[in-house]
């Protein structure tokens, strides 16, 4: 009996760790089709837009190459971390951390564009969901203010009533 009770602890504990790590986990197929879009608008267009998205989001453009079609952006963040010294005392200390993306914009013909946004912090590639999902809006939102009106076609009447003389 101790070790049928035994066996199905160590299976609880096993299925337990398994779920986790496999829920946190994202396959590498997953992860290119999160960070690559296409956008239907033109190389330059699309290039434009992610530069000042990137800015209005707070990002200093560390390095951009438009024949290469990549964008780096960082932001800093500034934080208070207390070190233990030993009996008791502590030590206080300032530190930043890097936050970075790195935007790969490729035209794929005349009017539509990929893109695709990689994060890392101090260097080390992480994976931040929320912050590709606010480029991805701030693209999209720049290159539909960037897209002029439609014009009407020929043949087509104006729907705008004529002035009134006096």
């Amino acid at each position: 009996m101790k070790y049928c009770a035994a066996l199905l602890m160590v299976v609880m504990f096993s299925s337990c760790t398994w779920l986790t790590t496999n829920n946190q986990q994202i396959g590498q197929a997953q992860l290119k089709n999160f960070e690559t879009r296409t956008i239907d608008a033109p190389f330059d267009a699309v290039y434009l837009a992610a530069t000042e998205a990137l800015f209005d989001l707070g990002y200093q453009i560390r390095h951009s190459e438009k024949a290469s079609g990549v964008i780096m952006g960082e932001q800093y963040y500034n934080y208070t971390e207390s070190v233990y010294l030993g009996k008791g005392v502590y030590d206080r200390q300032d530190k930043k951390k890097v936050f970075e993306l790195t935007l790969l914009i490729k035209p794929e013909d005349k009017k539509s564009t990929n893109v695709r946004i990689k994060t890392s912090v101090d260097g080390q590639p992480k994976l931040n969901k929320d912050a590709i999902d606010k480029v991805w809006v701030y693209i999209d939102r720049q290159v539909m203010m960037a897209s002029p009106p439609e014009k009407p076609t020929k043949g087509r009447k104006s729907t705008q009533t004529p002035a009134v003389q006096s």
